[in-house]
């Protein structure tokens, strides 16, 4: 009984991850996964607990770089319980050599060598079937890796185009009418003017789908009020 339920609670866990992080990497308008959307949301809550409490360190600054890890480690570390579940749960692991049962220990040492360096340790899976499924959960981590790396090195850009936007607004002025007053010639608007409206709506409607594409850009926290888009994205609404 106790296997079976192990089982299940594997196969629930692996689901989950794959889950969430198909819905925060490639679902572009939806947001984060459940999983995802509750971690990062706690630590942000205690991220601002403790800024409140001593506003000299920034801790914010570090928030950033901080939620991607916390985006990426819960994948990792479930998927990893996961497989260990189930195979632990099947009793199916076994050493190479002597074919003797696997302890706990070389259980989870077992399921890490599977899904990050596609099987290379001493033990093995003792029949046909969860061979099959040694290889699914080698196949299970490559994947889930290469699309968190994926995912992770997009995020880079989209804040260095979210500073240059915040840049490009700021540079035209601090309010929609000093804005307005730069780019009339007093018979109309200036044509160069213009065409940098023109710019700039581009790049304010880019930078609104990479925020729901990349929600972990809510957390990047700037020293600078002149770097951060929805402070400069604020002052075009200001009257």
């Amino acid at each position: 009984m106790l296997e079976t339920w192990l089982i299940l609670a594997g196969a629930l866990a692996v689901a989950l991850v794959f889950v969430d992080a198909l819905a925060t990497t490639l679902a572009v308008s939806g947001g984060a996964g459940p999983l995802t959307t509750r971690i990062l949301g706690g630590a942000w809550r205690v991220a601002l607990r403790l800024h409140r409490r001593d506003q000299t360190f920034s801790l914010l600054r570090f928030a950033g770089p901080m939620m991607l890890i916390l985006t990426v480690l819960p994948w990792v570390t479930a998927l990893w319980a996961g497989w260990t579940l189930l195979f632990l749960g099947s009793d199916s692991v076994v050493t190479a050599q002597q074919g003797r049962p696997a302890g706990i220990a070389d259980v989870v040492y077992f399921t890490g060598f599977t899904i990050f360096t596609l099987g290379t340790g001493g033990f093995v899976a003792s029949s046909a079937g969860w061979r099959i499924a040694m290889a699914l959960a080698a196949f299970s981590g490559l994947f889930l890796i290469t699309l968190a790396i994926t995912y992770l090195l997009s995020i880079p850009s989209a804040v260095v185009a979210r500073r240059v936007l915040a840049q490009e607004i700021h540079g035209l002025g601090d309010s929609p009418s000093q804005i307005l007053r730069k780019g009339w010639t007093g018979d109309g608007f200036d044509a160069m003017f213009q065409q940098q409206l023109i710019s700039l709506s581009s790049s304010v409607a880019t930078s609104a789908e990479q925020h729901l594409a990349y929600p972990v850009l809510h957390y990047f926290h700037y020293g600078s009020r002149d770097l951060a888009a929805s402070v400069a994205i604020g002052h075009l609404a200001r009257r």
